[in-house]
């Protein structure tokens, strides 16, 4: 990404200093790579901790419903998305959380989403801080 910036000439040489180093933060955020994304891959139940930005799921070879445990919502700071990538004949289950109980997280008021048996498809996921959403 090109950045231009229009320099001021002024007289204060502490603004010119102040305007030198926006320059320079500018350049390097600029210069700067994309961040990696979190991608993990599962062929069975597992717990998110909050880092990842994609779940790849094998459901091919599983015998039952593979569970996946978001992590607690004020950890999910930024939208997950789950891609079954090999479908199977059992649903994966994303759950808001371990044990369901009174006032614990909601997936769009439900204890979970599923992404349905021999659906090869993806659903993605997002938090308030309270509770989560599927886009």
């Amino acid at each position: 990404m090109a950045v231009s910036l229009k320099q001021i000439n002024v007289k204060d040489p502490e603004l010119r200093e102040v305007q030198q180093n926006v320059a320079d933060a500018v350049q390097a955020l600029a210069a700067e790579e994309s961040p990696a994304v979190g991608v993990i891959s599962v062929s069975s139940n597992q717990k998110l901790v909050g880092n990842e930005d994609v779940v790849l799921v094998d459901a091919s070879t599983s015998t039952s419903e593979i569970a996946l445990v978001l992590p607690g919502p004020r950890l999910l700071r930024k939208l997950l998305t789950v891609k079954v990538t090999k479908a199977g004949s059992n649903p994966v289950r994303i759950k808001a959380t371990d044990i369901p109980a009174t006032g614990s997280p909601t997936i769009d008021g439900n204890a979970s989403a599923a992404i349905p048996a021999g659906s090869a498809t993806a659903l993605r996921i997002v938090s308030d801080g309270r509770n989560y959403w599927t886009l």
